[in-house]
């Protein structure tokens, strides 16, 4: 007996040893998020959902830092619709991320009807808000490293695959760069994205009648945006979409346009909607912008904060 026990408390050291160690290895091919739960509080940040997590490239800002004049090194600190529309959950986690002694930094909010709906219900008292049962709400530590909480909670391979993933012996299309990027790579003939398209717009008109405007996430945007023009400054964004995906979007709430106006006019914000100028990027799927066009989509905001950013030095 006592040797079966000798035995089995090997097998669970050696196996608790090899975890321990699989740890280290984990990295940005881990998945889509985990990078963004390690590392150290950031003092300047990207907002929003997917769309932002694979459009707004931080090394793209940092190559004009010297004119924009912010914080620290830009960081991505977007995750999906689903994990992080506006709400107290997302709110608490930017606060966990952000350097509170930061007061110079730049922020970079994006804003889609999904971020400030939630999905109508006939059961309200067996309703949860999606996000609460996401990575955010299954992670407290944002600057862990390695995050052990995140890798038990959230990560859905066999602990193996970390050491496949870090030498490159795993293949995946998308990887999380250090910054918070989702830096995705797919083919872009016509044909694939055609075909990626058209499973987006299938659901996209499927969530028409299914959402509706949340007063408590409008409200947690603007406490989002309060609380970080404590620690610089703030500007809102609406990335682009195919057209496609942008009119349908407009039957899913029709009262978006408005309501974000108010927004950015009560918090006296500067707002920016690239849709008008949609048909200048690609996209993946319509409704993430392809991967050369996050480099532009990028360099588009660079050159639109940077003049603000030099009249509020001169004022």
């Amino acid at each position: 007996m006592k040797k079966f026990l000798l035995k089995i408390s090997v097998a669970l050291l050696i196996a608790l040893a090899l975890h321990l160690t699989a740890g280290f290895f984990a990295g940005g091919k881990t998945d889509e998020y985990y990078l963004r739960f390690t590392g150290h509080t950031q003092k300047s940040m990207f907002i929003g959902s997917s769309r932002a997590a694979q459009a707004l490239v931080p090394t793209v800002f940092e190559k004009h830092k010297a004119e924009l004049g912010y914080e620290g090194e830009m960081y991505n600190f977007a995750f999906t619709a689903l994990s992080s529309p506006y709400g107290e959950l997302y709110l608490q986690k930017i606060t966990e991320k952000l350097d509170p002694a930061t007061t110079n930094g730049l922020f970079v909010i994006a804003v889609e009807p999904y971020s400030i709906a939630i999905q109508v219900t006939d059961s309200v008292k067996d309703f949860k808000l999606p996000e609460t049962r996401n990575v955010l709400s299954k992670t407290h530590c944002v600057n862990c490293t390695p995050n052990f909480e995140y890798l038990v909670n959230n990560y859905n391979k066999g602990w193996g695959h970390l050491f496949l993933e870090h030498f490159n012996l795993s293949t995946t299309e998308m990887e999380l760069q250090s910054d918070g990027w989702l830096e995705v790579i797919v083919p872009m003939d016509s044909v694939s994205i055609a075909k990626r398209s058209k499973g987006k717009i299938l659901n996209h008109k499927n969530s028409i009648g299914e959402y509706k405007l949340s007063p408590m996430r409008v409200d947690y945007l603007e406490k989002t945006i309060a609380f970080l023009q404590q620690h610089g400054k703030v500007y809102v964004v609406r990335l682009p979409i195919s057209k496609a995906i942008y009119d349908i979007e407009k039957q899913i709430l029709p009262e978006f346009d408005e309501v974000i106006h108010g927004v950015v006019s009560k918090m006296n914000v500067p707002y920016n909607d690239l849709n008008g100028a949609s048909a200048l990027f690609q996209y993946k799927d319509g409704h993430h912008i392809g991967h050369e066009s996050a480099f532009v989509c990028s360099d588009s905001l660079v050159r639109w904060v940077q003049p603000k950013i030099e009249r509020a030095k001169g004022d």
